[in-house]
């Protein structure tokens, strides 16, 4: 797994909020407007708590982290439905196809998959 670059993840998120809020009536939770605490647990505990607050997880399937595959087991363990984006679902690894409800290949689709599970 590849480390993920911080300005990348909240480069596509300030991109998805903007999709949905021009695009559909749901909500987005940034979890980066949340942590204000670089420690382990700290960083943990409130992205786990913002999941598990959430209707659906959207995620960025380019450049998958530890986190990210952490978070998408968190929320399938909740029978959230997980909405990857960003590449085709035949590219996916077989575990991020499992836990995944869909995958699709660009961030506007996903948004919308998003709204329609909610």
């Amino acid at each position: 797994m590849e480390l993920v670059d911080e300005a990348h993840s909240m480069e596509w998120r300030a991109d998805a909020s903007a999709y949905i809020h021009d695009m559909t009536s749901c909500e987005s939770v940034d979890p980066y407007h949340y942590e204000v605490d670089e420690s382990d647990s700290s960083v943990v505990n409130i992205d786990k708590g913002l999941i598990a607050k959430c209707s659906a997880l959207l995620v960025d399937g380019r450049v998958p982290g530890w986190g990210t595959a952490m978070e998408v087991y968190f929320a399938w363990d909740r029978n959230i439905p997980i909405v990857v984006w960003g590449i085709d679902r035949e590219d996916a690894p077989k575990w991020l196809r499992y836990h995944s409800t869909l995958v699709v290949k660009e961030l506007p689709a996903a948004v919308m998959e998003v709204a329609a599970l909610i």
